[in-house]
């Protein structure tokens, strides 16, 4: 899930594992899951919180989940009424309960009553101040232990008692000697959990040999814990955040910037072969280096060196997380790492996002900015790979984020650009470019065309080695094989040489069965088509994950099979999963699938909600959604006897696809057509749709289906 193994996962079935992991633990005994600070998670992360709420039913699991109540900020609905879940505000403790706290802390101790008084009044019900005061009077020697008692030494309603946790805090390391504080504060720098050695790294020469006594000592004050062992070193967390923000803050911020630089490269050295695991806390730190040197004016080239680094480190966990399909986070890094990085670094421009997991999710103008900034600043500079580079990215951007882009558009722009890397022999530059092209064609409904420009694409990204962008490509590719023009023996031979060329390993062999089965199928060969669906499925299982595009094309099978329970089975996981993530481009998908499965089980009022889902999701240049949740919708219209809205609907269907060389979508919608006049007792207009079917099935090579289309034309007759 967090992309250190060479497959491609999704949010959606990392989910799935993760409750299978909870739940198979949770039978041997009850699981109690315990989430600190969630306020600070990632949408994604309160996902799966959600997720394993939602869906986990057969097993005992108690997710306890602590936050401020900001959180309901972004997740209204967990104050109350959701299923299966109790809010419960932490009120501050009363006077009485801070008397009882101190009695359960100290034993009865001898406090005088307006001592107790005024450090239950200071608290104002915080329990951790508590703990604090008392823990100072006993550094101070005010509060001593004899015997298992605590006694005062001295007159303790005469200390001074500080206003506020953050001033107690303060108060109590003050009063640590200079070795502890140099320590505690070092250890501040690399967070609540810390490691003894990158403290010792963090301490002048003069300090190294005290470190280890020193944490010592600051276990026995209370102000840190040992933790269990990471990275082979010793490791300890602060016993509250507030302890560790109070070292924090109380650093120049000039050490601070010396401090995080030293920091991340000290992680990233001691993380070794698992050094991606730490990217993105190291990029943090050498990101906060660099944000400190800016608010000082001390910005020069060792300074800027910083920033590509951390811009570097930030932008590979973006990237992963893009292949995990966690928009959310991928953005979220590589916005910071854009931000880190001088208007005329390329490095910028390889780091937006050109991929549909962008779809839908928040505002890019920031990206916008970035690349109109990088154009500018390639006028200035003359570099022409810059700028041909940003044009083709702000066409990606565009693609997913602007429903006024035209094909001729981006195809002038890709074309342009095409002529620049061209010169400069960049294979990776290359590949995307002519991958723009192919999305243009898709956007302007030529799938023949699409094809060939992600032929193009393929054999680019097969010399630049790109897995990510290889990825992309592939996926296009089939897509255009499978719903355009090429004939179905044709673009199954290209299916096969494409398996010969993709490692055997890789979950890509996955898309190119799934593809196939579909097409093996139209070709009457009914038993290899099933052959082909065991495969694609072996494939995703020995990479550990589903993939939506697979599912979606088993489930053509089923549906072209006429085996709506099969299909209703395929669809119905990915179809709640994407739903539930808030994804719109794979569900509409997936909607109007599922809608078609339920259709054909009689469930007609649920297949019409299912249209709706899918109208609201599919976006314009989405050919096949936008054909069959009318089509679907028809069909319910016509069977509730409202014969008019249902052949104007679908005869919508027939021309939208008509506009396109999508030939699979073209033939079931005057298929449905079909249904459609022969529920309105039209029997010639049902025919004429039939015959018109078959014609699009046989320019597709679909033999299968045209032979059960003529059956159920002679059955007209």
């Amino acid at each position: 899930m967090i992309g250190l193994a060479e497959a491609e996962s999704g949010a959606e079935e990392g989910f799935a594992a993760v409750q299978a992991l909870f739940e198979t633990r949770a039978r041997v005994q009850p699981l109690v899951l315990v989430l600190d600070d969630i306020h600070w998670a990632e949408a994604t992360f309160l996902d799966l919180i959600e997720h394993l709420a939602d869906w986990s039913r057969e097993a005992p699991i108690l997710l306890l989940c602590i936050a401020r109540p900001e959180l309901l900020d972004s997740r209204t609905d967990w104050g109350g009424g959701k299923l299966n879940a109790t809010t419960a505000l932490l009120e501050p403790l009363s006077d009485a309960d801070c008397a009882l706290l101190i009695e359960n802390l100290l034993g009865r101790p001898e406090l005088a009553g307006e001592a107790e008084t005024r450090i239950a009044d200071a608290a104002e019900g915080n329990p951790l101040f508590v703990e604090e005061m008392l823990s100072m009077l006993i550094d101070d020697g005010l509060l001593v232990q004899h015997g298992g008692r605590w006694s005062a030494t001295g007159d303790v309603s005469a200390v001074r008692v500080p206003p506020t946790i953050h001033a107690l805090l303060a108060a109590r390391l003050d009063r640590l000697d200079a070795t502890d504080r140099a320590v505690i504060e070092r250890a501040a720098v690399a967070g609540k959990v810390f490691y003894e050695g990158a403290v010792a790294e963090l301490a002048s020469e003069a300090l190294r040999p005290a470190v280890a006594d020193s944490l010592a000592a600051l276990v026995r004050k209370e102000l840190i814990r040992p933790a269990r062992a990471s990275l082979g070193e010793r490791t300890y967390r602060f016993r509250h955040l507030l302890i560790r923000d109070a070292a924090y803050e109380s650093i120049p911020k000039e050490v601070r910037a010396e401090l995080h630089e030293r920091f991340g490269h000290w992680l990233e050295g001691a993380a070794g072969e698992r050094s991606n695991e730490y990217e993105e806390v190291v990029g943090y730190h050498l990101e906060q280096s660099y944000r400190y040197r800016v608010q000082l004016g001390t910005v020069n080239d060792a300074a800027r060196s910083v920033a590509r680094e951390a811009a570097e480190r930030l932008g590979a966990a973006g990237r992963r997380a893009f292949i995990r399909s966690d928009a959310p986070a991928a953005v979220n890094l590589i916005s910071r790492a854009v931000s880190l990085l001088p208007a005329e670094d390329p490095l910028r421009v390889d780091l937006l996002p050109n991929v549909r997991a962008v779809q839908g999710i928040g505002d890019f103008a920031w990206a916008e900015k970035v690349l109109t900034e990088a154009i500018e600043a390639a006028a200035t500079t003359g570099d022409r790979r810059l700028a041909a580079s940003a044009l083709v990215q702000r066409g990606f951007l565009r693609l997913f984020t602007d429903r006024e882009v035209t094909p001729a558009e981006l195809i002038e722009v890709a074309e342009r650009s095409i002529a620049v890397f061209e010169e400069l022999d960049d294979q990776l530059a290359l590949a995307r470019a002519w991958r723009l092209i192919a999305q243009a064609h898709y956007l302007d409904r030529r799938l023949s065309r699409c094809a060939e420009a992600s032929e193009r694409a393929y054999g680019h990204v097969r010399k630049a080695r790109d897995r990510f962008e290889e990825r992309e490509i592939v996926e296009w590719l089939v897509i255009a094989l499978l719903l355009g023009p090429a004939p179905a023996t044709e673009a199954a031979r290209r299916c096969e040489r494409l398996l010969q060329e993709i490692p055997a390993e890789s979950l890509l062999q996955s898309h190119v069965l799934g593809a196939m089965a579909p097409l093996v199928l139209m070709q009457g060969r009914v038993g290899e088509a099933e052959e082909l669906m065991r495969r694609a499925r072996s494939a995703m299982e020995a990479g550990g994950e589903w993939l939506w595009i697979v599912s979606f094309q088993l489930a053509l099978v089923h549906l072209w099979q006429e085996n709506p329970t099969a299909a209703e089975q395929e669809l119905r996981p990915g179809y709640e999963a994407l739903g539930k993530i808030g994804e719109k481009s794979h569900f509409s998908s997936f909607a109007h699938g599922l809608s078609s499965a339920v259709y054909m089980l009689g469930r007609y009022a649920e297949a019409e909600q299912l249209t709706r889902e899918c109208e609201e999701a599919a976006r314009p240049n989405d050919v096949h959604s936008q054909v069959h949740w009318r089509a679907a919708r028809a069909k319910v219209l016509a069977r509730r006897g409202e014969h008019e809205a249902a052949q104007r609907l679908c005869r919508e269907a027939v021309e939208y696809a008509s506009s396109s060389d999508f030939h699979v979508a073209h033939a079931e919608a005057l298929m449905n057509l079909a249904e459609v006049m022969s529920l309105g007792d039209d029997r010639a207009a049902a025919q004429a749709a039939v015959g018109q079917a078959i014609d699009y099935f046989e320019l597709k090579g679909n033999v299968f289906a045209a032979e059960r289309a003529r059956s159920k034309l002679e059955a007209m007759a």
